[in-house]
């Protein structure tokens, strides 16, 4: 995945307090 779609995919799912949780999945 490239850096931009990773940061909207985190912008758009910290709104519901779900993106720490994909990112973590993503980073490994």
């Amino acid at each position: 995945m490239t850096p931009d779609l990773i940061r909207i995919s985190e912008s758009h799912l910290c709104s519901e307090g779900e993106g720490k949780g994909i990112k973590k999945a993503m980073i490994g």
